[in-house]
Parts: C-alpha cells; structure tokens; sequence
C-alpha cells in the first residue's frame, strides 16, 4: 500500500509531538516492517528543516537522515504545481501535496488536518484513523 504523508505527520514523527508522535512511529514501523510504503513531496523536506531550524545542526541532519531512509520522496512536478494554481485552494502547500500524491497514484494521505484534503480524490485519514483501519492496536 502506497501511503502518502502529510507535512505534519513528518513533524510529528521527528518532533516527538505528543499523543500524535506515537501514530506516527507505529507507522513508520509499518514501514519498516514491509506492511505499507511511505510517501512524501521533497518540499516536505524542506518544511521539516526550517521547523527544527532553531534545533543543533546535529538533530536536523540526524533527522533529516532518518526521514530520507525511510520515506520515498516524491518530486513536484510543473503539472502538479499548475493543478495546484488553478484549484485555488486556501492552502496552497496542501494542495500541492494532494496533487503529487495524485500524480503517485498514492492509496491513501495521511494527515493531521483532514480539512485540508476534503475535496480529495484519494482516501484520507488521520493516523489513528489509519492504524484502525488497519486493525493496528495503539
């Protein structure tokens, strides 16, 4: 299954953010354990780094490298970005996301947010709406 990943849910993983932090690990170990493929735009990357600006240069990288390990990094593409001018959604990184995620033929987006996919053409769920719907005790 071909699980796309809301920015978010990347911060939440890295970040240790709560209850939401524990989703975001039982899915990474899906991951890891073959169950699921993660996802994600290469401008995520680049949203995770400037959040964890303001942590040592060693934590960024350490974390960035962990993400880059476990996550395949999708490129937004001109078609993704000009679908995305023309919805003229309100959030406009979002719907970016939601087009390469398209364009990958993802399964499913996974985010903390669901508002913000509420027109989407693929499944969306929260990470503990995931982990449900795959039986996954948390």
């Amino acid at each position: 299954m071909k699980v796309f990943l809301d920015t978010n849910i990347l911060v939440d993983y890295v970040e240790d953010r709560n209850v939401f932090s524990k989703y975001a690990s039982i899915i990474f170990q899906l991951s890891l354990m073959g169950e699921i493929e993660l996802y994600a735009i290469d401008i995520s990357f680049l949203n995770v780094a400037y959040i964890l600006r303001k942590k040592s240069s060693e934590i960024l990288y350490d974390a960035l490298g962990i993400l880059l390990q476990r996550i395949n990094v999708l490129s937004v593409t001109r078609f993704d970005l000009e679908n995305a001018i023309n919805a003229k959604h309100n959030d406009f990184e979002d719907c970016v996301q939601f087009y390469s995620a398209l364009s990958g033929d993802m399964d499913c987006i996974i985010t903390r947010n669901k508002k913000d996919f509420e027109n989407s053409d693929i499944p969306v769920y929260t990470s503990s709406e995931f982990l449900d719907l795959l039986n996954i005790e948390y």
